[in-house]
């Protein structure tokens, strides 16, 4: 029983880099909500809201719609109105792909000092960053575009009467006002929240230190990098 109690120490400190993760990531998030939200939500009213659309993203198959979906909702109950809910979920979540692709260009780097030159995997790495460079860049392209206005105007040309969009067009159109205004007016606020999401994704890796020196083999900070980035890629 003192053995188990002496190791109770570790085992919490094991959860500490994820508790971190979610900190850093709801600072991120909150930088894309607009300069004043209603006062029911609180920073740690927001963490519980990340926290519960997240949960949701990681249980059901829903290409990570059903959370992002859960956490408009729960904005809007509390008096957050819809748009800026949503336009919050949009603009953070191209945020955090942002910085994951600049944590996989950082770990594929590190990956490089550690795997053989001529290895799959080194160069499968730089690859997939490349992809992932084209993939961020499309998606800013199409949210200056117009992302619902862009899929309004193909379901229009298609001849497509889709009853639940053309209902809510105009709140669409908006939607897609309300990111682009953010994109050109609050650059600084954009940047700040890709630089929080990407510290979310250094500390993970913090994790992968702990767990090697649990277990006897420690690993540098570079391979402990290298080896989230590579975990990275797989969940993606």
């Amino acid at each position: 029983m003192r053995r188990q109690s002496r190791k109770n120490p570790r085992e919490i400190g094991v959860l500490l880099p994820y508790a971190l993760v979610y900190l850093l990531d709801t600072v991120g998030w909150r930088l894309c909500l607009s300069h004043t939200i209603p006062k029911s939500i609180s920073f740690g009213t927001l963490f519980r809201i990340r926290w519960a659309g997240e949960s949701l993203n990681n249980v059901v198959p829903s290409a990570y719609l059903g959370g992002e979906a859960a956490k408009v909702y729960l904005l809007h109950k509390r008096g957050l109105p819809v748009v800026d809910g949503a336009s919050s979920v949009i603009i953070g979540k191209t945020a955090q792909v942002l910085a994951e692709v600049i944590f996989i260009a950082f770990g594929a780097v590190a990956g490089s000092s550690i795997l053989p030159a001529n290895s799959p995997a080194r160069a499968g790495m730089f690859a997939i960053t490349g992809a992932a460079t084209a993939l961020i860049g499309m998606l800013f392209w199409l949210q200056h575009r117009g992302i619902f206005s862009t899929f309004l105007a193909l379901t229009r040309r298609l001849r497509l009467r889709i009853r639940a969009l053309t209902s809510r067009a105009e709140s669409l159109r908006q939607l897609d006002r309300r990111i682009l205004g953010f994109y050109r007016n609050d650059r600084r606020r954009f940047l700040s929240s890709v630089a929080f999401y990407l510290a979310g994704w250094i500390a993970d890796s913090l994790d992968i230190l702990l767990v090697s020196y649990l277990v006897g083999m420690p690993l540098d900070w570079s391979q402990a990098l290298a080896f989230e980035a590579f975990i990275g890629v797989a969940k993606a």
